[in-house]
């Protein structure tokens, strides 16, 4: 029985890596095609891609360089509690 345990475990750990793989495959196709969501027809499977999200950030070693008044100005004292 313990055998029998650890080839069921085996095979659905290869299963699982072979589901992710073919996933992956899918969502590049519906990436490359501007294709949002896809659901099969058995409402089985059912994948949504959320959208690119652009973000921005402060370069402070930039801002320190062109404008230190500024950056001390505007610099903020943050105190963090190490756990």
């Amino acid at each position: 029985m313990q055998e029998k345990i650890i080839e069921l475990e085996t095979k659905k750990k290869e299963l699982e890596a072979a589901s992710k793989e073919m996933k992956a495959q899918l969502e590049k196709v519906m990436r490359d095609n501007s294709i949002a969501g896809y659901e099969s027809n058995d409402k089985r499977i059912k994948i949504s891609l959320g959208e690119d999200k652009t973000d921005y950030d402060i370069d402070k070693d930039m801002l320190w360089e062109k404008y230190p008044d500024i950056y001390r100005e505007c610099n903020v004292k943050e105190i963090k509690r190490v756990v």
